[in-house]
């Protein structure tokens, strides 16, 4: 019997729109399961993904508003009518999410498939309740140890690999705005939304370049941050920072889909997450900025022995310095900048670790191995568990939402 897998995710105007890096990955994993599965993605929400556009695996589900118990249920007939258009296959539904999870969660209980969550990058796992009883795959090694200490006994996989090089495309260079860089400068770049959720890795980010003032390393940087602006107030603190070598900020609407072709025209890169990987799959030596022990952020280059310490934080900013010095080697970029020869050695060693572990060809027998095994489906009780676990969550939200609105007449009246 053929295997069908089928990703469920949410896509909200004012959340993710449908462009995070998530979304790139699923498409990217879904490109590579197709070659052994039939694989579909659904999205559902008030937008559809701009990234799946085209692909014919792809179909959103419009709900104006799921959160609810009437909307959960239309977000579960929707499913389900697509699901009984696989009468004739294995189902596996594919939950994919954090913040909102546990909406697809819910929707996918009681539909006769096999259920399994993904947990992508993004910040540690919140609500992991909400998964009670499911299978789960996760990227990087703090969630699978957060759900696997929940419950030791749960059917987990670690899927690090979700990043395909990405390709030379000499038509949206000979268009893009890349500065030049100037004689005998290197050229150094961000991909990276300019939105609440990046405020913190963002400004430790420019912080950190900001204390870059030695004439010997200044003189040799250009730096290049490139990302579509979803909040100005954001924006305006970043460019309050000031830089002692030339910055340019290159808003593109279209980051998450252009930045990684971006990454060919730059020398080094300086980020976050998705992004990180993506730069070490084209040899490029990437750096993360992290809290330093002095107050000031770091950034700190990924190698061969510190990879898997970057990797259990998803490559990003939460990642602790003192980790970092324990794993061995501790490269900072002003050390590197002006050193080519430990410039070339770094991007070799990303490719290397690129190559053998975080390439979605590394994760192929992973995905094949968790989706094909037996899953035990959820208890009554874990549904149970869910569903006091959620209410509980809504009525501290509503006690919130009443507490705040008893204040407000209060500030008022002492205003007046």
């Amino acid at each position: 019997m053929r295997h069908s897998v089928i990703f469920l995710v949410s896509s909200l105007k004012g959340v993710n729109t449908g462009i995070g890096g998530h979304y790139r990955s699923i498409k990217e994993i879904s490109d590579l399961l197709s070659s052994e599965l039939d694989v579909d993605v659904l999205t559902w929400g008030d937008v559809p993904s701009p990234v799946f556009d085209g692909d014919p695996r792809y179909r959103h589900i419009h709900t104006c508003s799921p959160f609810s118990p009437i909307g959960i249920h239309g977000l579960r007939k929707a499913v389900r009518h697509i699901i009984d258009g696989r009468s004739e296959r294995r189902v596996t539904l594919v939950t994919v999410g954090w913040m909102f999870s546990c909406i697809s969660a819910l929707a996918a209980t009681g539909l006769q498939v096999t259920h399994v969550h993904l947990k992508p990058g993004g910040d540690a796992a919140r609500h992991p309740r909400l998964l009670a009883g499911i299978s789960v795959a996760v990227f990087h090694l703090k969630d699978y140890d957060v759900y696997r200490q929940l419950e030791p006994n749960r059917h987990m996989a670690l899927v690090p690999g979700r990043v395909t090089p990405p390709a030379f495309d000499q038509e949206y260079l000979g268009k893009a705005t890349v500065p030049d860089r100037g004689p005998g400068r290197v050229a150094i770049a961000t991909v990276m939304r300019i939105a609440s959720d990046k405020r913190r890795p963002a400004m430790m980010l420019h912080r950190a370049l900001s204390h870059m003032t030695s004439p010997a390393i200044a003189e040799r940087i250009s730096f290049t941050h490139l990302g579509t602006v979803q909040d100005e107030a954001l924006l305006r603190d970043i460019q309050s920072i000031q830089i002692p070598f030339p910055r340019y900020m290159v808003s593109d609407a279209a980051s998450t889909e252009s930045g990684p072709k971006y990454l060919h025209s730059q020398d080094v890169f300086v980020g976050i997450g998705r992004g990180v990987m993506e730069a070490m799959s084209l040899g490029k030596p990437s750096f993360i900025p992290v809290d330093g022990p002095d107050g000031i952020p770091a950034i700190c280059a990924v190698t061969g022995a510190n990879w898997k310490t970057f990797l259990r934080e998803n490559f990003t900013h939460r990642t602790a310095y003192s980790e970092l010095l324990e794993a061995g080697e501790m490269i900072r970029l002003e050390e590197a900048i002006g050193n080519s020869a430990m410039l070339e050695r770094l991007g070799k060693e990303c490719l290397v670790v690129y190559e053998e572990n975080l390439s979605p060809r590394a994760s192929l027998d992973s995905w094949l191995a968790f989706l094909g095994s037996e899953h035990p489906a959820a208890t009554r009780f874990d549904t149970a568990r869910r569903l006091s676990y959620l209410t509980g969550i809504e009525l501290k939200r509503l006690a919130r939402r009443l507490i705040s609105a008893v204040k407000q007449p209060s500030l008022r009246s002492q205003g007046q």
